[in-house]
């Protein structure tokens, strides 16, 4: 009985590990959470949601974590059994729906750390609900757990809250998508043309260019963007702004204004109104737009003269860790 009882737990375990960290990385990335969201709104027609994408996008990252959360610290037994067998009843609906009709598109299971195919997302559920089954069938009621468990969880939320408020003004400690640091740019991988649809993707492989990138024209700050111009200029660097499409764009402006597909540049930059910066063709460093606002001209002009490799492998590293210890460190409260 004791080593029956031993599998229910570790199966509850091994089940809130996975959502948990799950939840984790599509916390660490709001923007590409919501182009994920976007994409099942648009497969289940209902794109007049689509405005609500990265909303919806986080919450149910957050519920990932918080159910995630709550059965690996074993409280709250009798309610989460059943909350997350809808949870899992929801997912496993949606990825059905995806094998059979097949759309073009991603599940977003666990968002840019790792890409399934509609088979594999369908069979990873089917291997939850059976953790499930064995976690929860036959239902016997749990022992009590300590209070303090329940305190220690809860503040674990709050924390895991805080990581995606301050992810949607942030980059992710991760960069993942196709056109991360350390990409070498080629010819019409990140396309940009001007407003008479002619390309002039060779300005990216020449000499060293602060790419300026707006993914919602409507959100534009020209001050700032004036300022990041000036910067720019100043540090020895070519300006470039790129937008993904010229609806409410400002007339008027003095510097020439390029166009890119939208999840281009979401790929390049998470942030609108992020900068990246482009060594010969190589992107070597990038910031959101809240970030860079803090750069002055000599900050900008140190990154320059750092190898770009090295800055780019440090960089990843860096982020690898933060992330790492961070999910370490949840464990470790709900655990203990």
């Amino acid at each position: 009985m004791k080593f029956f009882n031993y599998c229910k737990r570790l199966c509850a375990v091994l089940l809130g590990a996975l959502l948990l960290l799950s939840g984790i990385v599509k916390l660490m990335d709001p923007v590409g959470s919501a182009l994920v969201m976007e994409s099942y709104f648009s497969f289940l027609h209902l794109g007049f949601l689509r405005p609500l994408a990265g909303l919806a996008a986080f919450f149910f990252n957050f519920l990932e974590c918080f159910v995630g959360v709550v059965m690996v610290s074993g409280i709250w037994t009798s309610f989460i059994r059943l909350f997350s067998l809808v949870l899992l009843a929801l997912f496993t609906f949606l990825t059905t729906l995806l094998l059979i009709f097949n759309p073009e598109m991603d599940c977003g299971c666990f968002g840019e750390v790792m890409h399934l195919s509609h088979l594999q997302s369908f069979l990873k559920n089917l291997v939850l609900l059976a953790l499930w089954a064995i976690a929860y069938l036959p239902w016997r009621k749990q022992p009590q757990r300590a209070r303090y468990r329940i305190y220690m969880s809860i503040g674990v939320c709050v924390v895991l809250l805080a990581f995606g408020i301050r992810s949607t003004t942030h980059l992710p400690l991760l960069d993942l998508t196709d056109l991360h640091t350390g990409t070498e740019l080629s010819e019409g991988q990140l396309s940009i043309r001007n407003s008479d649809g002619q390309y002039h993707d060779h300005l990216l492989m020449r000499g060293n260019v602060l790419l300026l990138s707006y993914s919602k024209v409507s959100r534009m700050d020209l001050a700032a963007l004036s300022e990041a111009r000036k910067l720019a200029l100043r540090s020895g660097l070519k300006p470039v702004v790129i937008v993904s499409g010229t609806e409410g764009l400002p007339e008027g402006l003095n510097f020439p204004v390029y166009q890119a597909d939208r999840k281009s540049i979401l790929s390049l930059n998470r942030s609108n109104g992020g900068a990246s910066l482009i060594c010969s063709g190589q992107i070597s460093q990038k910031w959101s737009a809240k970030e860079f606002s803090k750069l002055d001209e000599n900050q900008l002009k140190e990154f320059m003269q750092q190898d770009p490799s090295e800055m780019v492998l440090q960089q990843a590293i860096d982020g690898r860790r933060s992330l790492e210890a961070f999910i370490l460190l949840c464990f470790f409260l709900v655990l203990v």
